[in-house]
């Protein structure tokens, strides 16, 4: 990479990552990368990148201290999770990121979308349970419910109905 592309790539991110709050390092990149560090510096994270199939936001992050190896390469967070969680660079995001109108809103969708499942542990039939996720169908709101809560995935679930907040 040319150090005018450098120039061009770090001019491009913001001074401050908008999912994480982290500084940018615009002493270096890594592997091509424009990076952003914690105080101390420990440990380098890549500007997430928005995966628009997985509608989530996936970082590299290298371990400074360790001749910059590449540690972890995978998902920080997804869509669903920063509008849940009512992210405050929301809309930064969503225009930094060029995310599709359709893309946020099918994902806002699936956030009011609730579910609710009623399960039971095994060998307890007579003893059932609410469970409640938000999806935007039945066998999502199933799989997100095993996901969630991995120490009820070998519950018996009787029952997935919408719910409804009064």
């Amino acid at each position: 990479m040319s150090t005018e592309e450098m120039k061009v790539a770090l001019d491009a991110a913001p001074d401050k990552c908008l999912i994480t709050g982290l500084e940018k390092c615009t002493s270096y990149m890594i592997d091509g990368n424009v990076v952003y560090l914690p105080r101390p510096a420990y440990d380098a994270y890549t500007l997430p990148e928005y995966i628009v199939e997985e509608k989530a936001f996936h970082q590299i992050k290298y371990d400074m201290d360790n001749d910059f190896v590449e540690v972890e390469n995978g998902e920080l967070c997804t869509l669903e999770d920063l509008i849940l969680d009512n992210h405050p660079n929301l809309a930064e995001i969503k225009r930094f990121y060029n995310i599709p109108q359709e893309d946020f809103f099918q994902v806002l969708k699936s956030c009011i979308l609730g579910w609710q499942l009623t399960f039971h542990l095994e060998g307890f039939p007579n003893h059932s349970m609410h469970g409640f996720v938000s999806a935007s169908n039945e066998q999502q709101a199933i799989e997100k419910f095993k996901s969630d809560y991995p120490n009820l995935a070998d519950c018996i679930i009787t029952e997935v109905a919408r719910y409804e907040a009064n």
